[in-house]
């Protein structure tokens, strides 16, 4: 009975340690990935001058996610205009995130606009 007892202690002590181990895992989220990756995101969309030339305008949502190896997969992109919507889609599936540790399968959300001014 004395060593049952010591055994449901033991027990007892090893979940606890487990469940406070863990729980220190979500107690950090990665809360500046959003900002760093509106930085990449704006440093590397590029608008090729010929675009300019052809007033090339628009406003585009655009839904993503990283995957394992930093690529940007695009899931869906919302515009009037099917040919921005392409051309957004392109350059987002162009850009590289591989410095950046993102939470799997997070979906981003972006309002880009192109507008020459």
């Amino acid at each position: 009975m004395k060593n049952l007892n010591i055994l449901n202690l033991v027990c007892i002590a090893f979940l606890a340690g487990f469940i406070s181990i863990q729980s220190t895992f979500a107690a950090g989220p990665l809360t500046n990935n959003a900002e760093t990756l509106n930085k990449i995101i704006s440093e590397k969309i590029i608008v090729p001058q010929d675009e300019f030339k052809k007033c090339c305008e628009g406003t585009a949502d655009v839904i993503f996610v990283v995957d394992e190896q930093g690529k940007i997969d695009v899931k869906k992109v919302l515009s009037n205009d099917g040919v921005f919507a392409e051309r957004v889609k392109e350059q987002f599936s162009k850009i590289d995130c591989k410095e950046v540790r993102f939470p799997y399968n997070q979906h981003f959300r972006i309002k880009l606009t192109v507008t020459l001014i």
